[in-house]
């Protein structure tokens, strides 16, 4: 498995449904290379078991690149999850996606990811950092429980897929 460090808190003037949680992974690849994973979400249903679907929709207003992702699990007909859309923007080596349509999301009114690569002589330092609003406290009690295991599951797809692009073995550093 791969190597990464995690960590939860509140967020300041929180209502009791924000959370935040961060990763941190390093890699032998280049900053570029592992943002390029993050950048290529229609890529992500290819890597990410709990992700169904992943696709390019219309730009925002401004052109801003814009991602549908359909995170769950589904059994059949049944579908337990969201369908999230995503806004996409970079600055240098940082890319933040944040959801542009919380009326029509379940779990959760607000998610953003901001991942930041870091490159180093010998790595790259690669740290995520997610905040989410659940719309009730058990969903946000049911991810408290999950988020481990999910985001240990996400680091490893983020290596799995590194090494797939590049056609050697990811090299982990502790």
């Amino acid at each position: 498995p791969a190597a990464f460090a995690w960590c939860e808190g509140r967020l300041p003037g929180d209502d009791g449904l924000w959370h935040s949680a961060t990763a941190k992974t390093r890699v032998r690849q280049s900053k570029e290379t592992a943002l390029e994973v993050v950048r290529e979400v229609e890529r992500w249903q290819e890597f990410i078991p709990w992700c169904g679907k992943s696709e390019v929709v219309a730009p925002g207003p401004n052109g801003e690149r814009r991602f549908a992702v359909e995170f769950g699990i589904r059994v059949g007909p049944i579908f337990a999850g969201d369908r999230v859309i995503y806004e996409l923007e970079e600055r240098g080596n940082v890319v933040h996606l944040r959801s542009v349509n919380a009326p029509d999301l379940t779990y959760a009114d607000h998610l953003e990811y901001t991942v930041t690569a870091t490159e180093h002589p010998e790595d790259t330092e690669v740290h995520v950092l997610l905040k989410c609003h659940a719309r009730r406290m058990a969903y946000l009690q049911v991810w408290k429980t999950l988020q481990g295991p999910l985001v240990q599951g996400a680091v490893a797809c983020f290596h799995s897929r590194l090494a797939a692009l590049e056609d050697t073995s990811v090299n982990v550093i502790a």
